[in-house]
């Protein structure tokens, strides 16, 4: 079915493949991003942890997701970017299940650049 989200192949992946990380160690990412990353968490989860079992259609999946991101972080979103955020934890997860890792809701842009200073965990970009 094509609106059904589903992770047949990131289970597969999980066998084979390692780990998702970012690119800088969870430790050192900056803490506007590590809260963000928290928020996200909260408006996905609960898709996340449907994916496989509750059949519903893509418009009622979006319509819940973009109702949780906007009272997590204040603002509103498309129904195409929150299955594009969507998408793109379910492949960082590769097939784990393992919803709780904060890592893989790490937004893109905070590992565009880490100030070279020892101790820094500032972003550039």
């Amino acid at each position: 079915m094509k609106n059904k989200l589903t992770l047949e192949t990131s289970t597969q992946t999980a066998r084979t493949a390692p780990q998702w990380q970012p690119r800088i160690p969870w430790e050192r990412a900056p803490m506007d991003a590590r809260e963000n990353a928290g928020k996200l968490r909260t408006a996905l989860l609960p898709d996340l942890r449907r994916i496989d079992g509750e059949h519903r259609s893509q418009v009622e999946i979006e319509a819940g997701g973009v109702a949780r991101y906007q009272k997590a972080f204040g603002h509103a979103i498309s129904g195409r970017w929150f299955r594009q955020l969507l998408k793109r934890t379910v492949e960082r997860d590769r097939g784990a299940r393992d919803w709780m890792r904060l890592e893989i809701y790490l937004a893109d842009e905070h590992w565009r650049e880490i100030v070279a200073a020892p101790g820094s965990s500032r972003c550039i970009g």
